[in-house]
C-alpha cells in the first residue's frame, strides 16, 4: 500500500484564478522509489520573470526543461514532470500580473530535483541496483561506508548535472537584483527500497531537512538527522549554482512497518511542539478513521490546512510493508493506539495539549529579566557596591584576586627593600654641608634646602632622615643623579637602584588597576549570583543594603512577575519525564548508527 499526501496554502486572485503558494514538489511513489523535496522560499526566493514561455504549456514542458536534462527519460517520469508543474499551468494567464503570482526559484528546483531523483534511481535499478542493495545487506561496516559514499557521489554529480542544464534550457536564469540566493535551491528526502521475505532494504538518499520516518509497534522512529544549524538554517541543500552532497544511508527493517518521507510542513507543526508524539498519534487515529489509502490522503490533507499552517505546503510519500491489506494496518494502529494511551495519555491526559514545559521555561525567563533588572539598578547603589566589594575581599575572594593581593604585597616588599638600599647607599657614599651662596663653588653638587650633598670625604655623610629627603627627590626627579656629585661608578650603581624602584613602583600600579578591574568584575558577578538565588529586593532589604521605603519603591516599579504554581511545575516535570521516554524510541536509530 503506498500514499502521498500534498497539501498546498492557496489564494484567490481578483480574476478568480487560484494561485498555489508553496514550494513544495509533488511527493512520488513508485515501484521501488519514494521522495519528497521541498523547495527552498527563503534561500531560493528568486521570482523567476524571464524563461522559456513554453513551460505553461503542459504537453511541452517536458521536452523544454528537460529533454536534456533526463535523456530517454521512461513515461512515469515523463507523466510525473507533467503533473508536477500544474500549479505553474494555473497561473499562466496572470503570472506576470502581480509579483505574488510569480514562482519561487525553489519551485523550480524541488520539481526538478524529485524528477531527477527518480530518473537516476531508475538508472541504478536498470544497472542492477538490487544486488548493489543485497550487497549492502550483507557487507561489513567498512564496505557499506564505501558503498554509501560511491552512490552518494553518483546522486550529487548526476542531480547538480541535471539541474543546471534543466535550468539552462527553460532559460530560468539567475537574476540579479537576487545576489546571494540559490538557484533552485530545494531539500531532498528520497528513498530506494527491496523488499526481502520478513525485512525491507532501504537506501536513503538527503540533503537538507526533509524527514525520513520509520513505524512499526515500537512508536515512531526518525531515521536521518536534518542537516542544520543550531539557529534553524540549514548547512547543506540542494542548488543549481553551488556545491551540495547528498547522503546516503541504509537500513534494514523489519517487517510489518512504515516507511515515509515527509517535508518540514510537516512536523515542524505547532501541533506538535510538545513531542513527536503528537504527530504518530495523529497518523494512526486518521488511519483507523479511514477506510483505504485513498480515504487517509484526502483526511490527512484536510487535517493539514488547519496544522500546516506555519507552511505553505505539507507533503508524504508512504509506503506500507508486511501488512495483508488496510484493515491490517488498522489493527496495528489500534494495538499501538492503546499502548500510548496507557503509557503516556492516562499518566497525562493533556500531555500533548499544553505546553507545561514551555510555561515553565517562559515564567522563569520573565522572573529571570525582572531580577537582573532590580539587580543592575540596585548594583549602581554605591553602598551596594562596596558591600560586594567587602565580601570580594573577604569570604567570597576569587583565585585571580588571591593571587593579584600576593603579587601586590610581594612587589611592595621588594620595592621597600629597594627604596632602603637606596637609604643605605647614599648613606654609605654622600657626603653634606650647610650652604652658604657666598661659598659656592659651583662645583655642581646637588642643593636642597640650605645643604648642599657631594662625595667630600672630609664632609660629614648624611643622615638616614637626609638621605630619605634626597630619596625622595631623586624618585621625583627633582633631583638628578649627575647633581649628587659621586663618581661615574657610583652614578651608575645610583641609577640603577633608582630604575629599579620606579620599575616596581609601576608593575604595583599596573598590578593594582589589574586587580580593581577584577575586584569591579567579581563583584558583578557575586551580584549577580545573590540575585539569581534569592528575590533581589528582599536580600538587599535583609542585610540592610536598602531601607523599606526603598524596597517598595522598587516592588512598584518593578512588580514580580506570576509564579509558576505547585501543579503547573508538577505537570512540566511529568511532561518532561514523558517526553524523554518517547524521545528514547524516536531518536534510537539515530543513535544506533552514530
Amino acid at each position: 500500500m503506498e500514499m502521498i499526501m500534498y497539501r498546498q496554502a492557496t489564494k484567490v486572485r481578483d480574476g478568480g484564478q487560484t494561485v498555489y503558494k508553496g514550494e513544495d514538489a509533488l511527493p512520488f511513489v513508485g515501484q521501488n522509489i519514494f521522495v519528497v523535496a521541498d523547495g527552498m522560499g527563503g534561500a531560493a526566493a528568486i521570482r523567476h520573470t524571464k524563461f522559456d514561455s513554453d513551460i505553461f504549456d503542459e504537453d511541452k514542458i517536458f521536452d523544454v526543461m528537460f529533454k536534456d536534462a533526463l535523456p530517454d527519460a521512461d513515461e512515469e517520469t515523463v507523466n510525473y514532470v507533467k503533473k508536477a508543474f500544474f500549479e505553474l499551468y494555473a497561473v499562466k494567464d496572470c503570472y506576470f500580473s502581480n509579483a505574488l503570482n510569480m514562482k519561487k526559484s525553489g519551485y523550480f528546483g524541488s520539481r526538478t530535483c524529485v524528477a531527477s531523483f527518480i530518473y537516476f534511481a531508475k538508472k541504478m535499478f536498470a544497472a542492477g541496483v538490487g544486488n548493489d542493495l543485497e550487497k549492502l545487506h550483507a557487507a561489513s561496516d567498512e564496505c557499506k561506508a564505501e558503498m554509501m559514499e560511491k552512490i552518494g557521489r553518483y546522486f550529487t554529480e548526476n542531480i547538480k548535472k541535471a539541474m543546471i542544464t534543466a535550468s539552462e534550457s527553460a532559460k530560468l536564469t539567475y537574476e540579479g537584483a537576487f545576489k546571494g540566493l540559490a538557484l533552485m535551491g530545494t531539500t531532498l528526502c528520497g528513498t530506494i527500497f527491496i523488499e526481502r521475505e520478513d525485512e525491507v532494504d532501504a537506501l536513503y538518499l538527503v540533503a537538507g531537512d526533509s524527514r525520513p520516518f520509520q513505524w512499526d509497534s515500537d512508536g515512531l522512529k526518525l531515521i536521518v538527522e536534518d542537516q542544520k544549524r543550531s539557529d534553524g538554517g540549514m548547512t547543506n541543500y540542494i542548488k543549481a549554482n553551488g556545491d551540495f552532497t547528498i547522503s546516503a544511508k541504509f537500513y534494514t527493517f523489519k517487517k510489518p512497518c512504515i516507511l515515509f518521507n515527509a517535508s518540514d510542513g510537516v512536523y515542524e507543526s505547532c501541533k506538535f511542539s510538545v513531542s513527536e508524539l503528537g504527530l504518530e498519534k495523529l497518523l494512526l487515529e486518521t488511519i483507523l478513521d479511514s477506510n483505504d489509502m485513498i480515504e487517509l490522503k484526502a483526511k490527512l490533507e484536510d487535517i493539514f490546512v488547519n496544522y500546516g499552517t506555519h507552511d505553505d505546503s505539507s507533503t508524504i510519500a508512504l509506503k506500507t510493508f508486511g501488512y495483508e491489506g488496510f484493515d491490517d494496518l488498522k489493527e496495528a494502529a489500534s494495538e499501538r493506539l492503546k499502548k500510548i494511551n496507557e503509557e503516556y495519555i492516562k499518566k497525562m491526559p493533556d500531555f500533548l495539549d499544553t505546553d507545561y514545559k514551555e510555561v515553565v521555561k517562559e515564567a522563569e525567563k520573565a522572573a529571570m529579566i525582572r531580577n537582573n533588572t532590580v539587580s543592575a539598578t540596585l548594583f549602581a547603589k554605591p553602598s551596594i557596591r562596596e558591600y560586594c566589594k567587602n565580601k570580594i575581599n573577604g569570604e567570597e575572594s576569587t583565585e585571580k584576586i588571591r593571587t593579584l593581593s600576593s603579587e601586590i604585597s610581594a612587589k611592595i616588599s621588594e620595592a621597600d627593600d629597594t627604596e632602603k638600599k637606596l637609604i643605605d647607599f647614599l648613606c654609605d657614599n654622600v657626603g653634606v654641608t650647610d650652604f652658604d651662596a657666598s661659598e659656592d663653588t659651583g662645583n655642581g653638587s646637588a642643593l636642597i634646602g640650605n645643604k648642599k650633598y657631594c662625595q667630600f670625604k672630609n664632609i660629614r655623610h648624611i643622615t638616614a632622615e637626609e638621605a630619605t629627603e634626597l630619596t625622595g627627590q631623586l624618585l621625583k626627579k627633582n633631583v638628578t643623579p649627575d647633581k649628587v656629585g659621586l663618581s661615574p661608578a657610583l652614578e651608575t650603581e645610583l641609577k640603577e637602584l633608582l630604575q629599579s624602584k620606579i620599575d616596581e613602583e609601576q608593575k604595583i600600579v599596573e598590578l593594582s588597576r589589574e586587580l580593581e578591574k577584577e575586584t569591579e568584575e567579581a563583584s558583578k558577578n557575586y551580584w549577580l549570583k545573590v540575585s539569581s538565588e534569592n528575590d533581589v529586593i528582599d536580600f538587599a532589604l535583609s542585610e540592610s543594603l536598602i531601607s523599606e521605603d526603598e524596597a517598595q519603591e522598587l516592588i512598584a516599579r518593578y512588580p514580580a512577575t506570576l509564579a509558576v504554581d505547585d501543579e503547573t511545575a508538577g505537570k512540566a516535570a511529568m511532561q518532561t519525564e514523558l517526553c524523554e521516554k518517547y524521545d528514547t524510541v524516536f531518536y534510537s536509530l539515530i543513535k544506533e548508527n552514530n
